[in-house]
């Protein structure tokens, strides 16, 4: 998702944020082409020459990160509240249930609902697909895990 970034200092330059994904960190563009950085800090030009420190402050499984523009800090999009986390973070029961798979499956779903909630769905459509990744995210775990435990168990026989 590509979130255009409409601040002063860089007008008509089409700086963008282009959010997270599962495996790859948010991007900084800047008159067409990607900033490039070092841990959420880039270093650019501004329209008058001078340089300017943008980082990125990322927040919690949302993919789009709070922007502090030379001390300046500017929020994107609203922070997701107490109950959006509490919904999207049901799979990240399966850490209890099952270590490292249940970690990574958890994690994954989690991930993904929160890229459904900064979606331009409506409400009762976010809840809905959020919940149904958080009820696939369980059938998946069980079922690998199935898997796994019988691939051990009938190894073992003899």
């Amino acid at each position: 998702m590509d979130i255009e970034i409409n601040q002063p200092r860089f007008e008509g330059r089409g700086l963008k944020l282009q959010t997270a994904g599962l495996f790859s960190g948010a991007r900084l563009w800047i008159d067409g082409a990607i900033i490039k950085g070092k841990r959420g800090h880039y270093e650019v030009r501004d329209n008058t020459g001078a340089d300017v420190t943008i980082q990125l402050k990322p927040r919690f499984l949302d993919p789009i990160p709070q922007l502090d523009i030379a001390g300046d800090r500017l929020a994107l999009a609203r922070p997701l509240t107490w109950y959006e986390y509490g919904w999207m973070g049901l799979p990240m029961v399966l850490v209890l249930a099952g270590g490292a798979l249940g970690a990574a499956i958890g994690f994954s779903a989690a991930y993904s609902s929160a890229r459904i909630f900064r979606s331009e769905q409506s409400t009762p459509v976010k809840y809905l697909v959020t919940g149904l990744i958080s009820i696939g995210a369980a059938v998946v775990f069980f079922t690998l895990a199935l898997l796994i435990q019988f691939a051990i168990k009938g190894g073992n026989r003899r």
